[in-house]
């Protein structure tokens, strides 16, 4: 059998020099894969006395509500359609937040002891103007010690979030966000986001439904991908302040 590339990243010039060195054997039995800590190259001499060099691989994604342990084994859409690997966002405490760009205010003491279908954020809402500021706020005090925001746009509550990606992008850039804005999802239901899906099994919500209840429901997640706390719909980001700053 004979090596024809290696294509391997690396980050030290000595780890790529060894990989090009690599390609020169031939007659190769058997390639054994190593995976080492992160970001220390390693040389390895196989029987046939081949150098292998490599990382340690990115968590890898699997989207399983049910089996996954941190935020860090999710993919997501960005507003643009890209699919994002959340692994990014390591090392980072991370404020998750459905959003509404059209949404009006609306007590929720009607939805006690019912079950309800929860939004995530929404342009045309009366909690977004207040909302969106006080994010871009926070995220402009804190981004520099780490914190990050995901705002993921939903349509589930009265319709309140009814334009496409493109019209939501419109609508953060006249506003200004700096955070990053996710594509379109549900939230709750039958086809809510995998991502949704397990922050609600982690933290459920008030009187034993899990269900997302309305536009900016905030989750807050610490620098080891693991929910630590949920926050109503009415809590403005500045009374989460003390919260964010326990995890910087």
């Amino acid at each position: 059998m004979y090596i024809k590339s290696v294509h391997l990243t690396v980050k030290r010039i000595l780890t790529v020099n060894t990989a090009l060195n690599a390609i020169r054997y031939k007659s190769v039995q058997t390639i054994r894969p190593l995976i080492v800590s992160h970001n220390k190259p390693f040389i390895d001499k196989t029987p046939q006395n081949l150098l292998l060099i490599g990382l340690k691989s990115r968590t890898m994604a699997t989207n399983d509500p049910k089996t996954a342990k941190t935020l860090y084994e999710f993919t997501a859409k960005d507003i643009d359609g890209n699919e994002v690997s959340l692994d990014k966002y390591k090392d980072h405490p991370v404020l998750v937040v459905n959003v509404a760009s059209n949404c009006a205010q609306v007590s929720l003491d009607k939805y006690k002891d019912h079950p309800v279908l929860v939004v995530n954020v929404a342009s045309n809402c009366g909690l977004t103007k207040n909302n969106y500021k006080q994010l871009n706020e926070m995220y402009g005090k804190y981004e520099g010690q780490g914190l990050r925001i995901l705002a993921f746009p939903s349509n589930q509550f009265n319709g309140q979030e009814p334009g496409c990606d493109i019209d939501i992008k419109e609508f953060a850039k006249k506003n200004d966000v700096k955070f990053d804005m996710m594509s379109k999802i549900d939230v709750n239901g039958n086809s809510a986001h995998p991502l949704y899906q397990w922050l609600k099994n982690q933290k459920g919500g008030l009187l034993g439904f899990d269900a997302i209840k309305w536009n900016f429901t905030k989750f807050l997640i610490d620098k080891n991908g693991v929910p630590i706390k949920r926050f109503g719909p009415t809590t403005e980001p500045k009374d989460l302040e003390k919260d964010v700053k326990a995890q910087l």
